[in-house]
């Protein structure tokens, strides 16, 4: 199964997207890599229906669920790591069931020591780990992802993306995660689509070898992978 855009089209004061396709695989992680300024967000935002396209269609999103990752945590600062988790999840759930998820997605993320914690308390990296567990928390069936790790260092990337992966591979959505970061892409992405400028054209995919988290970096074939992907990058 596979959720397809057709023939997309959107314009500010010019052109982002002109009859613009893509198809993303259903309970698998799409990354969707591309230079400041193509349409990563827009895109995102579309599917989200946040805001609407100018053309085309959307198929296989009717009554789809969504939850975000954006590049800053957006966490209720009123709120502990708990109770920023048990706020999203679902009210149909017993105040004990829903506190015994949150806890179960506290332990996922690393932070069972901080829960009792507020967003002002916690280093940017512990915020944007409360973010995903968060986006786990909500019943969502695609979570789409704004450079959730952009700005972060390279050790801190890597420990997002593992901890993101551990939840995931436990409870597999549709994942669309939007990056300039091509090594950030190699890592966490079944499939990876590379944009242009805009009005942004696919200029090439990419399904990396072997599952994402156990990619070794230092391999021939990893380096050579992101090599092909930089230099569509830079057409």
């Amino acid at each position: 199964m596979s959720l397809q855009i057709n023939n997309l089209g959107k314009s500010y004061n010019n052109p982002v997207f002109k009859d613009f396709s893509i198809t993303f695989p259903e309970d698998a992680i799409t990354c969707v890599l591309g230079p400041s300024g193509c349409g990563k967000t827009t895109l995102l935002n579309i599917i989200g229906g946040i805001i609407p396209p100018d053309e085309g269609s959307l198929t296989g999103f009717e009554n789809k669920t969504f939850s975000y990752v954006f590049q800053e945590p957006r966490l209720l600062p009123w709120k502990t790591v708990t109770e920023n988790i048990e706020f999203v999840l679902s009210r149909d759930l017993h105040a004990g069931e829903r506190k015994k998820q949150a806890e179960k997605l506290i332990r996922q993320v690393k932070l069972e020591g901080y829960a009792g914690y507020y967003p002002a308390q916690l280093s940017g990296g512990m915020r944007q780990r409360v973010s995903i567990a968060r986006a786990f928390a909500i019943p969502s069936d695609i979570i789409l992802m704004d450079e959730p790790l952009k700005g972060l260092d390279v050790a801190l990337k890597q420990n997002l993306i593992k901890w993101f992966l551990h939840i995931w591979k436990g409870d597999r959505r549709t994942v669309i995660f939007v990056t300039h970061d091509v090594d950030e892409a190699l890592l966490l992405g079944d499939r990876i689509v590379v944009l242009s400028q805009a009005p942004a054209k696919i200029i090439t995919q990419v399904e990396p070898e072997g599952p994402a988290g156990n990619r070794d970096s230092d391999s021939d074939l990893f380096k050579a992978t992101k090599e092909k992907l930089i230099k569509a990058l830079d057409k």
